[in-house]
């Protein structure tokens, strides 16, 4: 049996290659000889450093500009995307295939036609083949834009979409609004299922070290304003600057309580500027922090977050591969999704509007007990596994 896993797989943002792995190790097991093959919808067949300082110029570009006019410069680029990178790898990833999943990841969002392009692609070509699709684990953004929705209405409305799951309640609301919005129902009922990378523990790594030194380790997440502004719903547009003071204030509050702070990002491109912006500003840094290099696989990540006694970070992924090892984290309000998830795991009290609030933050962080959230993924797990098996089991004939 040959699953094609549509999703941003091999993203430089590696939370979404986090979800992959968890998604397609998950997969596997549940039926006898299943291959799956991930089908990156940014036509990408490999984990590769991030390219250059445009994008970075491009979302921060888009952000500041008029909807209208950002979306018809996105959509450009986009098709553009799609015809020289996706369109090409969909017949070698779809021949011979019995399903085509659509999973894993905020992936029913709107930010600048990105998805509702790319997604609607994919749902014409599983349809073309006769392909029988699912929707499994994906996060759904409140707010989509009338073209979005009608691109969207590809994969929604499809007569092959036989089994939709979102991640979290918010999702779920959201969707069936998105429906009640197209002027129909759903053909199958959305069901609800924790994300797939809270099974980051049972990857296999391969014993990642960090540099020994006196205090207690502990990772601070780096993000990029602009990238943080492109998929929020409530994210204040902040500067560089702002953003580097306020990290420096949470590291400093960190290590002032015995903390050895490791600065490190989920790897996109524009994350890595940050955490250079960061470094440049902060020039006495060296007998306080640690920075670590790009990671270059969602393993890798996972590994060096699972040798920190705790972590702060703004990327969801990072804080969903911690407590998925049993790992404090901090998060911070930027959208919806983030919110959700935190209620979910039960970790309200770690949530923050943004780093500022450096000694409350560090205090909280520092205390905070394993156990809750040990007991919490524990509980967690099983409805992950039944998710699948709901999964398949919508799909009798395969």
């Amino acid at each position: 049996m040959k699953i094609v896993l549509a999703a941003v797989t091999f993203s430089p943002n590696l939370g979404d290659g986090l979800i992959a792995e968890c998604l397609s190790a998950e997969l596997r097991p549940q039926r006898a000889a299943v291959a799956v093959q991930w089908l990156d919808l940014a036509g990408r067949s490999a984990f590769l450093p991030p390219s250059g300082r445009l994008r970075t110029r491009a979302l921060d570009l888009l952000a500041r500009l008029p909807e209208p006019l950002s979306q018809a410069i996105s959509a450009r680029l986009v098709a553009r995307q799609i015809a020289t990178r996706l369109a090409p790898r969909v017949p070698e990833a779809m021949a011979d295939a019995d399903l085509v999943v659509i999973g894993g990841g905020q992936l029913l969002g709107d930010a600048n036609l990105n998805f509702p392009l790319k997604i609607g692609h994919v749902a014409a070509a599983a349809e073309a083949r006769d392909l029988p699709i699912a929707v499994h684990g994906v996060g759904v953004s409140a707010r989509w834009s009338r073209r979005g929705r009608a691109l969207f209405a590809r994969l929604l409305l499809s007569p092959n979409l036989r089994f939709v799951s979102v991640r979290d309640a918010a999702s779920a609301e959201n969707l069936a609004r998105h429906y009640a919005d197209l002027g129909a129902v759903p053909s199958c009922p959305i069901r609800v299922f924790p994300d797939p990378g809270l099974l980051a523990a049972d990857l296999e790594t391969a014993g990642f070290e960090i540099v020994a030194g006196a205090g207690r380790p502990v990772g601070l997440g780096v993000a990029h304003p602009a990238a943080i502004l492109t998929h929020s719903d409530k994210a204040p547009h902040l500067t560089v600057e702002h953003a580097c003071a306020q990290y420096r204030g949470l590291a400093e509050a960190l290590v002032r309580r015995g903390a050895r702070v490791h600065l490190f990002t989920n790897g996109s491109g524009e994350d890595e500027e940050m955490l250079d912006a960061l470094m440049a500003s902060w020039p006495e840094h060296a007998d306080k922090v640690v920075r670590l290099p790009r990671f270059a696989t969602p393993i890798a990540l996972v590994e060096f977050i699972g040798r920190m006694e705790a972590i702060a970070s703004y990327r969801l992924h990072a804080c969903i591969a911690a407590h998925a090892q049993s790992i404090p984290a901090a998060g911070f309000r930027w959208d919806a999704k983030v919110d959700a998830y935190f209620e979910l795991l039960e970790q309200d009290a770690l949530l923050f509007a943004d780093p500022g609030a450096a000694e409350e933050i560090a205090e909280r962080l520092l205390a905070a007990p394993r156990a809750p959230i040990t007991r919490r993924v524990a509980a967690l797990r099983p409805v992950i596994a039944e998710g699948v098996a709901e999964l398949f089991a919508a799909f009798p004939d395969l």
